[in-house]
């Protein structure tokens, strides 16, 4: 949440254990090469980068409940309910770009 000359981060991690790209490679083998490469759905016309892929999608959380992907939903989910922003904070002037030295 930036404001003119401040910000708030809510930040959630979670160390990815054992094995890493199993998710990937099983959502891959289940929709094929053709499904999985999707354009992201808040820049659908970005081209180059880091792919959005099928497997980050909510829809796998269950079959994959320990990824790290799924745990950092499970807890922002949580969070949701009881992060609250402060009326103070919520009043300061927003952000408005960075600001470049004469």
């Amino acid at each position: 949440m930036p404001r003119a000359g401040c910000s708030a981060v809510v930040k959630i991690q979670a160390p990815e254990r054992g094995m890493t790209g199993m998710r990937e490679a099983v959502v891959l083998a289940k929709v094929g090469p053709e499904q999985y490469f999707r354009p992201h759905p808040y820049a659908p016309d970005v081209r180059g980068g880091l792919p959005f892929h099928a497997g980050a999608h909510a829809r796998w959380d269950a079959e994959f409940p320990d990824h790290p992907l799924t745990r950092v939903r499970r807890t922002l989910d949580q969070l949701v309910e009881s992060v609250r922003v402060d009326p103070g904070f919520a009043a300061l002037p927003p952000f408005d770009g960075p600001r470049r030295k004469a």
